[in-house]
């Protein structure tokens, strides 16, 4: 975290974008690794998952009118249900987010040391 904070100070203004960046990539890569572990019976669940950004954070959403189910597939617990696909079950997003979430500062410092080597160079 300390060169996340050191880049974004000598960014100024231009930081908050290059988080967002670091973000919504991080974002897109738990997404992938949520659909590999989504149950997949006809695939609209899996192809229901998207990252969506928001002033300052993202959200990694399934569903809506296309598989109202989500949620219910997500948190359901019990060993009685066979999943199909070896992999997958419950918790298909909240997994991936809590096995990537190291990955996140790494991904955020990507985007700041890129956007500093745009704007200072090879010069810190």
């Amino acid at each position: 975290m300390p060169k996340v904070l050191a880049g974004m100070k000598a960014l100024g203004a231009g930081a908050p974008d290059a988080v967002s960046r670091g973000l919504y990539a991080w974002g897109e890569q738990t997404r992938t690794a949520a659909i590999r572990k989504t149950p997949k019976d006809t695939g609209t669940l899996r192809n229901s998952i998207f990252v969506q950004r928001g002033n300052r954070a993202i959200s990694i959403v399934a569903g809506g009118p296309s598989a109202p189910y989500a949620v219910t597939v997500h948190e359901n617990l019990s060993h009685k249900i066979k999943w199909r696909t070896p992999g997958t079950g419950p918790k298909y997003i909240e997994n991936p987010i809590r096995e990537r979430r190291p990955q996140l500062e790494k991904d955020i410092d990507r985007e700041i040391q890129q956007e500093l080597r745009k704007h200072f160079g090879g010069m810190r």
